[in-house]
């Protein structure tokens, strides 16, 4: 989070392409190591039947992230001027440096290991270590023994793993296409201004951090993801291809239909391999699976700005959009057994909340 807040926010000194393109690709090395990281620190924090509210709430964040960055964006560029800085200077740099004091913040915050958390006692680190331990051990031996000892890139690049590949591509592409170019859709609608679109183009944000709490507990509840993220991914296609057919005031109100899919499909989806995948590859898997499925962080906005050049309109894009999501829910039938751990037993699994006010993990 350092490292990419001070890389965004040297955007801010931009003064040609090639300064540009040399810090959006900084920007990308900063940024891939940190959602992979993520994952793996709530495989070693959390039991299963905790890990789909868990991450669902981690992914909000960025939801709430793009809610607010409209209505905020508005006045950091009205700056425009002050200090002989441009608005859009202001903006990079001030968000940037917010990226640079939440990871000091999380640095100081942020336990490695559960014997580690002085906000838990003795028993209450005993009864979560070994709980995650179990599930561990269940892991590898439905992996198979000899997992830990094949070379971690044959395991990487097995059927499974490229099949995670291609559903985190298909959920990538909707969740950047819209990112980008959700703005554009908004400002179709007839007497909008440019204050009007931000605060409209926030409402499928709104949506999805409901709709992304939501399904992570019913995906704890539950004990299976593979149902709800199929369901979440028809819900998106769904959402975008009514968008494409209505008139924009409609279409944005399916938008956040199809926001609420493609932003609760990512929670759902990552709780699958933590649940599966042998511990000895489960970090480096999670790290190729999140990059090979970040491209569509490429091919979304750029496939979508071609087909508008094109055809003079998004609606093409969005028809694509939704035959992705498709593909994306046909693919997730093809993922062997989900073992993610049902619900522990009373008593015997999650220590209870402490009662002195805890020191936050995560």
């Amino acid at each position: 989070m350092v490292s990419w807040g001070l890389v965004s926010a040297a955007t801010a000194f931009v003064n040609g392409p090639t300064m540009f393109y040399v810090l959006r690709f900084l920007l990308g090395v900063a940024e891939a190591g940190f959602f992979p990281a993520i994952i793996f620190y709530f495989s070693r924090w959390l039991p299963g039947s905790h890990r789909g509210r868990a991450t669902a709430m981690f992914v909000a964040g960025s939801s709430i992230a793009a809610a607010v960055s409209g209505p905020v964006s508005g006045p950091l560029l009205a700056l425009d001027g002050v200090g002989g800085a441009a608005g859009w200077q202001w903006l990079f740099g001030l968000e940037g440096l917010l990226s640079v004091v939440v990871g000091c913040i999380a640095y100081r915050l942020l336990d490695s290991r559960i014997e580690d958390a002085r906000w838990l006692t003795r028993a209450e680190q005993r009864a979560l270590a070994d709980t995650v331990e179990r599930e561990d051990d269940v892991r590898r031996a439905e992996a198979g023994a000899e997992a830990g000892t094949v070379s971690r890139w044959k395991l990487l690049l097995n059927p499974q793993v490229l099949v995670f590949c291609g559903i985190y591509f298909a959920i990538q592409l909707s969740i950047y296409a819209n990112t980008f170019w959700l703005p554009g859709i908004v400002r179709r609608i007839d007497g909008v201004n440019d204050i009007t679109v931000g605060l409209l183009s926030s409402l499928p944000w709104i949506c999805a951090v409901i709709a992304t709490y939501l399904a992570g507990r019913a995906s704890d509840r539950l004990g299976r993801s593979k149902p709800l993220l199929v369901a979440a991914l028809l819900v998106a296609a769904a959402g975008t291809y009514l968008a494409a057919i209505t008139s924009p005031a409609l279409a944005l109100v399916f938008l956040c239909v199809a926001a609420m899919g493609f932003k609760s499909a990512s929670p759902l989806f990552w709780t699958i391999p933590q649940g599966t995948m042998h511990p000895a590859v489960l970090a480096p898997a999670i790290a190729l699976v999140n990059s090979l499925g970040n491209l569509g962080g490429f091919v979304a906005p750029y496939g979508f700005g071609l087909i508008k050049e094109a055809t003079g309109q998004v609606t093409y894009g969005l028809y694509a959009l939704a035959l992705s999501s498709v593909a994306g829910a046909a693919l997730v039938l093809l993922i062997r057994r989900d073992r993610s751990p049902a619900a522990p037993e009373p008593g015997a699994a999650v220590p209870p909340a402490p009662s002195a006010s805890p020191r936050p993990a995560a």
